[in-house]
C-alpha cells in the first residue's frame, strides 16, 4: 500500500515536471481559456473499480453534467470493454475535465487508446494511472512515466 501511494506521488510529481518543462505560450493560452470557461474549476474524472470510485466519491469529486453524464465510471468484471473505451473518449474530449484518473489494471484494457491519446501530445486532460488495493503499481506501463522518461532522455 505504501509502495502504491509512493507510485502515485511519483506519477503526480512527474506530471508536474512534464507540465512545467513543456509550458509554452500556446499551453498558457489553453490553460487560461479553460480556467476562464470553467470559472477556475477543472473537473477530475475517474474510471475505476468499486473501492476506488467509492473512495473518491466520498471525497466529493462526483459530478453529473447537464446531459446527465457522470464524471466517473465504476468498472467491474461485467463491464463491457467498449463502455470503458467510450467513457475514456468522452472524458478526454470534454473541455471541463482537467484530469482523467484510471486504475492501472483497467487502463490495460484500453491501453491502445491511452497510448494513442498520449502520442497525440495533448497535455490536458492529463491521464493519471493509479493503483488499486489489489494490483501493484507498474511505472513501466504508466503513460505519464513513459512520457517523462522520453523527455528526460532528450536532454542527455
Amino acid at each position: 500500500s505504501t509502495q502504491s501511494t509512493w507510485g502515485l506521488v511519483v506519477s503526480v510529481l512527474a506530471l508536474l515536471r512534464l507540465l512545467l518543462a513543456k509550458m509554452t505560450s500556446h499551453i498558457f493560452a489553453e490553460l487560461k481559456s479553460r480556467a476562464t470557461a470553467m470559472d477556475g474549476h477543472g473537473l477530475i474524472s475517474l474510471i475505476g473499480d468499486e473501492d476506488t470510485v467509492t473512495g473518491f466519491l466520498m471525497t466529493g469529486i462526483g459530478d453529473i453534467n447537464r446531459e446527465q453524464e457522470p464524471n466517473f465510471l465504476l468498472v467491474d468484471e461485467r463491464t463491457d470493454p467498449h463502455k470503458i473505451e467510450e467513457t475514456f473518449h468522452r472524458f478526454v474530449t470534454k473541455f471541463e475535465i482537467a484530469i482523467v484518473m484510471i486504475n492501472q489494471h483497467i487502463a490495460e484494457i484500453i491501453r491502445e487508446s491511452i497510448d494513442r491519446y498520449t502520442r497525440s501530445g495533448k497535455l490536458l486532460p492529463a491521464i493519471l494511472e493509479i493503483p488499486n488495493k489489489v494490483e501493484p503499481y507498474d511505472r513501466t506501463k504508466d503513460s505519464i512515466m513513459i512520457r517523462v522518461s522520453r523527455l528526460s532522455s532528450i536532454g542527455k
